[in-house]
């Protein structure tokens, strides 16, 4: 595979740490001086590619390539599927598309991203602090307890 250029000196299970230090951004930001905007380092046992600029970023996120998500085997092999993880955590490729579809079109049927929802809670929240002062006192402490009706029970 050919992957672009990363720090030479790396630790077993360590990987690149030492190399990038206890404060992860400026250590990614020395590496971007050395490597440029596009590097790799070892991660425990994983090869993480860095995009390290706004513009490489959003450039990346526009390409195929670059939409797949980590394979987890172990979550993989535990839940039994070789072949196509499930779901739209453990999916990838054209499964995780479909499944990423499905979701925002089910949560834009059940109102999500629309100002109407955002009233609603607005309108709820400001009932729940009315009540909350009407029926609590100053110097006691509040308690939420039983205060939500059916959720609460």
């Amino acid at each position: 595979m050919n992957y672009p250029p990363s720090p030479r000196f790396t630790l077993p299970l360590l990987g690149d740490a030492l190399t990038i230090g206890s404060d992860m951004l400026a250590g990614y930001g020395r590496l971007s001086q050395t490597y440029g905007d596009v590097f790799v380092v070892e991660m425990l046992i994983n090869r993480v590619m860095v995009l390290n600029s706004l513009e490489t970023i959003s450039e990346a996120m526009g390409r195929d390539e670059f939409q797949g998500r980590p394979r987890f085997q172990a979550l993989i092999k535990a839940r039994g599927s070789e072949t196509e993880p499930p779901g739209i955590i453990l999916s990838d490729g054209p499964n995780w598309t479909e499944m990423r579809r499905f979701t925002l079109q089910t949560l834009r049927d059940f109102g999500f991203g629309k100002g109407g929802m955002e009233g609603m809670v607005r309108e709820e929240v400001e009932l729940f602090c009315q009540h909350m002062q009407e029926t609590t006192s100053a110097d006691a402490p509040a308690t939420v307890h039983g205060r939500f009706g059916h959720i609460a029970q």
